[in-house]
């Protein structure tokens, strides 16, 4: 993994539990298979809470499969990483196993 480098961070409220490192949608919740993403959970935070959602910069997400360096990334169901066929939210700037953490390049 790189080091995380964050560029632009907003804050969202959370309306569900988020974990750290999971893809957050405009509702405030983990980012499903279609949502648009607002950016990459900073930090776990309860339903009600403000969280930092990193938008622009490099992240470390978890990953719900083996990603290759290189490739477009998107969110799976649950928030996780998945390789993009098409519509790539970011760009894998590491290789990562299935369950581990993959650095992505947010822009």
């Amino acid at each position: 993994m790189k080091p995380q480098k964050l560029i632009l961070t907003l804050t969202a409220t959370a309306t569900a539990d988020i974990s750290t490192g999971r893809f957050v949608n405009f509702e405030g919740t983990h980012a499903a298979a279609e949502d648009k993403i607002l950016g990459v959970a900073f930090t776990d935070s309860a339903a009600g809470m403000d969280t930092p959602v990193v938008a622009i910069g490099v992240m470390n997400v978890v990953t719900a499969e083996a990603i290759p360096a290189g490739s477009g990334v998107k969110s799976d169901a649950e928030g996780r990483a998945v390789v993009a066929t098409s519509d790539a939210y970011a760009q894998a700037i590491t290789d990562a196993t299935q369950g581990g953490m993959v650095s992505i390049l947010i822009k």
